[in-house]
């Protein structure tokens, strides 16, 4: 997927090197060394490396027909399989893994979505809006389970996938399983440089790590040990480490309320916010439920201010709950 054609960089004296591995940083030396054995001087670094997806180490997690969806081939290799697929495996409920059963979904290929944690969209959403989630996914046909734990996923003499085996015995066949169990941000450059890192690099809200002269932005960073790896995010964070290394200091970076968005699988669900989950604050809750239409919404307030919110069949509200969430409306302002 290509940001802007070749030309583009050429007209902004911008040099790229595609196909080029960095494999250390010198910081002492302000160098970066690749894996064909040239060094590359700088002032100031930016690190935009990403993220790739976490898979767990399942037994026969390397059989053919076991794939995640993070890079251009992976959607290309699952858009093949899905040409023979019979039945399909989604280890993971949340966003990505809702999406991927969305996509088999309107295929007409059966799908089965297995979470290890008590509910779907477990960051996300209530227990409440998971569970009426749950059912319309389930009135269209694709099944759920949560709370469970993968033994194994199972191949053939082949070494093709079969089905996953869970922890208490049951098995669920698939000629294709798809893992979607979160992203772990790439941060072996940075910590051998001595960057802090924890999950991902840390910055402050300039871009800049603990190591003077390199800056981080998007998947591979978090602010305020926030790790969105969200375009968006990305976006704004490259805009604010791109300004400072160039040496304008005007622009900063801080965390804002963003939103997560479901489609495909029977419904359509927007959260926003806190999901009524911080311990340390009392809520209010509003809760509206429109069972003709399919249509739930519910609301967390605290000390009068609207937190978080959760709407399924409801997408005209996303505008409007965005920017309530912005602006600290009260709820008054709502209702």
């Amino acid at each position: 997927i290509h940001i802007h054609p070749i030309e583009w960089y050429d007209e902004r004296n911008i040099e790229l090197r595609l196909g080029v591995t960095a494999t250390a940083l010198h910081p002492g030396a302000k160098t970066v060394e690749t894996a064909d054995g040239k060094i590359y001087e700088y002032d100031k670094l930016i690190l935009a490396v990403g993220a790739e997806c976490f898979i767990p180490p399942f037994q026969g997690r390397e059989l053919d027909g076991v794939i995640s969806v993070r890079h251009l081939r992976d959607a290309a290799d699952m858009v093949e399989r899905m040409k023979t697929c019979k039945h399909a495996v989604v280890i993971g409920g949340g966003v990505l893994g809702l999406a991927a059963a969305g996509e088999l979904m309107k295929s007409a290929i059966p799908v089965t979505v297995l979470e290890a944690t008590p509910q779907i969209m477990w960051k996300q959403m209530d227990a409440a809006s998971s569970a009426y989630l749950r059912e319309l996914m389930k009135k269209a046909n694709i099944d759920c389970y949560e709370g469970i734990s993968v033994e194994a996923i199972e191949g053939d003499e082949d070494g093709h996938v079969i089905g996953v085996k869970l922890g208490d015995g049951r098995f669920f066949p698939a000629d294709m399983v798809i893992v979607s169990c979160g992203m772990k941000a790439n941060t072996t450059l940075a910590l051998d440089a001595g960057a802090k890192a924890d999950r991902a690099i840390e910055v402050d809200m300039f871009m800049r790590t603990s190591v003077p002269g390199i800056y981080a932005c998007g998947d591979c960073c978090a602010y305020d040990g926030v790790n969105y790896q969200l375009v968006q995010e990305a976006n704004a964070q490259g805009r604010v480490a791109g300004a400072h290394a160039a040496g304008d200091n005007s622009i900063y970076y801080a965390n804002r309320v963003l939103g997560m968005h479901v489609e495909g699988v029977g419904a359509t669900m927007y959260a926003i916010g806190d999901a009524g989950k911080k311990a340390e604050l009392s809520y209010k809750t509003v809760e509206t439920n429109d069972q003709i239409a399919s249509r739930k919404e519910t609301y967390w307030f605290s000390q009068g201010i609207l937190r978080g919110a959760v709407v399924i069949n409801a997408d005209e509200k996303i505008q409007l709950l965005t920017q309530s969430l912005e602006m600290k409306a009260r709820h008054s302002n709502l209702f």
